[in-house]
């Protein structure tokens, strides 16, 4: 190992190959190799001769690599910095180095050396114009880290932790340090960075335009508002809506309308109208946009969504879907003069055939029956109550009447609750009004 007046002679009388380190008492190797060995926070008179000969061993290898060399120990400084806890800034990086250079020597013989930690910490480091090292402002910002983009943008710290490691904007061995010190380059970054802050989250958009939550999430879902900005991130997404996109909105909404003082049940507000006209509310923005209603109200008291007041009696016909074709259970009953015990007995049982159908008018799933289903039913089978009526005779008497002619039940009684018989069962008998069963 050089000894440390071979060191002392080199840097006095020769100087390293890196030739501005040039002093008469090798300060700069000193406090270049104390700080690589022993950390930003040691105390050159606090080592040993034993400390002092390796710090100037250390700093003198560094030095007479020249430039390449002093930027290798700068960047064994940033890695050391960046698995540490604390503040981040220049003197909890270079230590005792920085403080030395800018506080404790106005030399001009190493200002070589400060611009070399300069433009390393403009290249390495999350600093900016607004940041200042040796006094002078750093010309414009190269780096980017988790804390100075959410400090500069307003986004949360958190988001964009998540988002700039989808993106690949730092490597997943990073996502454990802290805020300041996830670095990433600033030019890509920034472009989304100003996209974000340039636009309004859900949150936002809702106190914007004045709509409660579930009518976004609907609008959205129908593609009527859609983010201009969407980035996944798998188990949720980033998302950001233009503020001139969501007026536009308001503007297309508000075209027409005419002014009213307060809501009725004439006009009222689309999620209200939505709900007396049985439909959803994107439809209703839907004919809105596309010019269909005509009769719009806007509230003066209100703003944004909420304050667009329309008429339910108008949507009405316009959302109403197209008719299923069949009788709801309640009709059927009507239609086969029985009642609800005995039509669910026959349809569970599958005597009378049924189908699960939407409601044109309030959208919900019903059970109905075929018209021609119901008259194929009554066409096979004919209840005891209408024999008894056409035969005007009592139907407790002529009941076992027909059952001593051998006539027998379609179903088991105790299965449909009535009784039954097949038509032509009834026909082959030739019962007449007259007769005797």
């Amino acid at each position: 190992m050089v000894s440390t007046v071979t060191i002392r002679k080199s840097c006095a009388q020769r100087g390293p190959l890196w030739t501005p380190i040039r002093g008469p008492d090798c300060l700069l190797i000193d406090n270049l190799g104390a700080v690589a060995l022993h950390g930003p926070r040691f105390q050159l008179n606090k080592l040993n001769e034993d400390g002092h000969r390796q710090a100037q061993d250390y700093g003198f290898q560094a030095a007479r690599a020249g430039k390449e060399g002093i930027e290798r120990l700068f960047s064994g400084l940033r890695d050391r910095f960046l698995t540490s806890r604390g503040a981040w800034g220049p003197n909890h990086v270079y230590g005792r180095l920085s403080m030395w250079l800018a506080h404790e020597t106005t030399e001009k013989v190493y200002d070589p050396l400060r611009d070399m930690m300069f433009d390393f910490t403009h290249r390495t480091f999350p600093v900016g114009p607004d940041d200042m090292m040796f006094g002078r402002h750093f010309p414009s910002r190269l780096v980017h880290s988790i804390y100075s983009a959410s400090t500069q943008s307003g986004l949360y710290p958190d988001l964009l932790r998540r988002l700039f490691l989808k993106l690949e904007f730092y490597p997943t061995q990073h996502s454990g340090l802290s805020a300041d010190r996830i670095m990433f380059p600033a030019a890509p970054a920034q472009r989304i960075l100003d996209d974000l802050a340039g636009s309004l989250n859900f949150r936002e958009v809702l106190e914007t335009i004045n709509i409660g939550r579930p009518q976004l999430d609907a609008l959205h879902s129908a593609g009527i508002l859609t983010p201009d900005i969407v980035h996944d991130l798998g188990e949720f997404q980033v998302r950001g809506f233009s503020r001139q996109n969501l007026d536009a909105f308001i503007d297309a909404l508000r075209s027409g309308a005419t002014p009213v003082q307060e809501i009725s049940d004439q006009l009222m507000p689309i999620p209200d109208a939505s709900r007396r006209a049985c439909c959803k509310a994107a439809e209703t923005v839907r004919l809105i946009l596309d010019g269909r209603l005509t009769r719009k109200g806007l509230l003066t008291t209100g703003t944004g969504y909420m304050a667009i007041l329309v008429d339910p009696e108008e949507i009405k016909p316009m959302v109403r879907r197209a008719d299923h074709g069949g009788v709801s259970l309640r009709q059927a009953e009507k239609h086969l003069g029985v009642s609800t015990r005995v039509l669910t007995a026959l349809i569970v049982n599958d005597y009378l055939p049924s189908r699960e159908a939407i409601n044109p008018g309030n959208r919900c799933a019903q059970r109905v029956v075929d018209l021609v289903d119901l008259d194929a039913f009554r066409s096979t089978y004919i209840s005891l109550t209408e024999l008894a009526s056409k035969l005007r005779a009592y139907p407790g008497d002529l009941a076992p009447r027909l059952a001593a002619k051998g006539l027998q039940l379609a179903f088991p009684l105790d299965v449909i609750h009535a009784s039954y018989y097949h038509r032509q069962d009834v026909s082959a008998l030739k019962i007449g009004a007259t007769n005797e069963a």
